[in-house]
């Protein structure tokens, strides 16, 4: 098997390289990344692939030329290239329509030149159902901002894979994914918290409530997307969704309290309540965290990963 991964120098994508790394089934694996968020980290440290299965090439998902010749020689592709939202500054709606819409079209428009069956796995996200208490069996997506509209905008493209009779898709719906990361991205709002709380022994929350939202351990996330691709390759075009718990900031403050004694807690935007997200439906698996066990756990081991 010959695996793509579009955004493969990036947070989810670089640590889905080295998973992937340890598979026999998996032949070679090509990392197709632009480095416009300087992920230079993947050429340096002592975290070194063992194997010569990994390819890098840098390039665009908009550029044809290079698409092609990475899509044409590949029969698994992961899509996790994208504009992601950011709480450290400002994105145009533009960078958002034409890298998550108009790029994954690019990519379904070039496995359509192609006969040899391909499978596409696409990174899309939970949110394109906006907020509040949401049934997806209903599936009626309710996207509230300029990410998650151009996420679901992309998503429409896959259809057409399935539709060509050769090739399938995978339509990954995730929740934030937290944990750590070669390329760690600090702007997830665990991954921030858990930084400062270990770094400035204070962390800032926002707004009165809870704020209760998705989240997955990165670890957990990356079982899944091998279980659902690698392990069982005959799955059907579609939806999936990986199990995920519900939380919230105090919660997230809860625990890092138990693992710095002495943390201190400032609650900014009082006031200002923060939105739900709450799923229900049959092809979800929601895990109950009792006690904050399961963050916990995962929240201690991702501490450990601290240079100091």
């Amino acid at each position: 098997m010959r695996v793509l991964i579009t955004g493969g120098a990036g947070y989810i994508g670089l640590e889905l390289a080295y998973r992937l790394e340890s598979i026999s089934e998996v032949h070679s694996i090509t990392l197709l990344d632009s480095l416009n968020r300087d992920n230079y980290n993947i050429f340096s440290g002592l975290r070194k692939f063992e194997s010569n299965k990994i390819n890098f090439i840098e390039g665009d998902i908009l550029d044809n030329r290079v698409l092609a010749k990475c899509i044409e020689s590949n029969d698994l592709i992961f899509h996790l290239a994208g504009q992601v939202p950011s709480e450290l500054g400002s994105v145009s709606p533009h960078h958002f329509e034409q890298i998550n819409n108009w790029g994954l079209s690019n990519i379904v428009d070039t496995m359509e030149a192609y006969y040899t069956p391909k499978i596409l796995v696409n990174f899309s996200t939970l949110s394109v159902f906006g907020f509040g208490e949401v049934n997806i069996d209903e599936d009626k997506p309710n996207p509230s901002d300029y990410y998650s509209v151009s996420k679901l905008r992309g998503e429409r493209h896959l259809k057409r894979l399935a539709g060509g009779g050769h090739h399938r898709y995978l339509n990954l719906r995730l929740p934030t994914v937290y944990g750590y990361s070669k390329n760690l991205r600090i702007d997830c709002p665990i991954n921030r918290l858990v930084f400062d709380a270990n770094f400035k022994k204070r962390i800032q929350i926002h707004g009165e409530n809870n704020g209760v939202s998705p989240y997955i351990y990165i670890k957990d996330l990356l079982d899944f997307v091998v279980k659902v691709s690698i392990a069982q390759t005959d799955n059907a075009s579609g939806h999936y969704y990986p199990p995920f718990i519900n939380v919230d900031s105090f919660s997230v403050y809860e625990v890092l309290k138990e693992i710095h004694p002495n943390l201190e807690v400032i609650i900014l935007d009082q006031g200002v309540y923060n939105r739900d997200l709450v799923l229900s439906g049959n092809d979800l698996e929601v895990i109950e965290d009792k006690d904050n066990r399961r963050l916990k756990q995962a929240l201690i081991e991702f501490t450990k990963t601290f240079t100091f």
